[in-house]
């Protein structure tokens, strides 16, 4: 039973920030909320510290360190250096939603060391798949979820598989990791993410966010090297 409820807060947890991200993402820039996204490691570190007693050498640190302050500068754009960009509301939210991710990866990471991570990652997409279901229901805009469904049966399935089998293969690592190593080594997507953009969207990099992807990219490497 306790099982059950711990379950139960990490779906709960899951859901409400899933929808506080969506809604930064609404209000503000996704190029201004991508960077705020890193804050979530050094939360989940904190966690991990404070009531799992985790401890990493000092060799991790400094990599960890080099890591997160890699994918910020990737992230970063010349309208990062506005004082307005950081007050808007998306911002703001943002914040909230980095902090809230933190806390989901030290509860997934505590569950996933305590019992089955795949279950878990199976047992939150249900019950935030759900309880979406039973919204649209309430809104009576279950037809449009349907057509919508169909309109992009490929896109929709392609995403889906993709974004579970990320998140099982999260759970999996931070059963085996400890989780400050597990979060770091996997915000590595936003570097990723850099590399297809250039790759696919011809997009261009300044210099610090190509010093940034390459230093975020050997730390990372050499993290996983020496675990």
């Amino acid at each position: 039973m306790k099982d059950l409820r711990f379950f139960f807060l990490i779906a709960a947890s899951f859901l409400v920030s899933s929808l506080i991200y969506l809604e930064s993402v609404k209000r503000g820039k996704l190029s201004v909320v991508e960077p705020i996204g890193a804050i979530e490691i050094p939360v989940s570190a904190f966690l991990a510290i404070t009531f799992l007693g985790e401890r990493v050498s000092l060799g991790h640190s400094v990599l960890i360190i080099l890591l997160v302050a890699g994918l910020v500068m990737v992230s970063l754009r010349s309208h990062h250096f506005q004082k307005q960009t950081w007050i808007e509301k998306g911002a703001i939210i943002a914040l909230v939603s980095a902090v809230l991710t933190g806390w989901n990866d030290f509860i997934l990471g505590l569950g996933s060391k305590a019992s089955n991570p795949l279950f878990i990652v199976w047992f939150f997409n249900l019950i935030v798949a759900i309880a979406c279901l039973f919204y649209l229901g309430f809104k009576g805009d279950l037809g449009n979820f349907k057509r919508h469904v169909k309109q992009n049966f490929q896109s929709l399935m392609t995403v889906g598989v993709l974004d579970n089998a990320a998140w099982a293969f999260f759970a999996l690592a931070m059963s085996i990791l400890p989780i400050i190593i597990a979060t770091s080594l996997s915000e590595g997507y936003i570097a990723l993410s850099a590399i297809l953009g250039i790759t696919f969207n011809k997009e261009r990099l300044r210099f610090h966010q190509k010093f940034g992807m390459g230093t975020a990219i050997i730390a990372g490497i050499v993290l996983a090297a020496v675990i």
